[in-house]
């Protein structure tokens, strides 16, 4: 095996790591966003104690209510969402930043 097939071996699989993480980022990124309109529509407006709607978030330009455990879920996924978009970005990066130049001067 020569330098070049080793190199494409590696980047190969990195790419299968890289991959399933940006579709994992863009689907949690997506279901939150779907869920802001989900709360915007389906939260109460005004803090409800005796059911537990308590946490005051912003969504849209009002003010609703959540859950603390609903209030923990959806901050969680949105930043998790992120850092694995993020990941993607940073492996995408570093798996081999000169590989254009490399091709171009192979191909001369």
């Amino acid at each position: 095996m020569d330098a070049w097939a080793a190199r494409e071996a590696i980047l190969r699989r990195w790419r299968t790591l890289e991959n399933p993480l940006t579709a994992t980022a863009g689907v949690i990124l997506a279901c939150n966003w779907v869920a802001l309109f989900w709360l915007s529509a389906a939260m109460p407006r005004e803090p409800d104690p005796a059911h537990g709607f308590t946490v005051p978030f912003g969504v849209q330009g009002h003010i609703v209510y959540l859950t603390p455990l609903l209030d923990l879920l959806h901050r969680t996924a949105f930043w998790v969402g992120l850092a694995l978009f993020f990941g993607a970005a940073l492996i995408d990066f570093y798996k081999d930043p000169y590989l254009r130049q490399l091709k171009s001067y192979v191909t001369r």
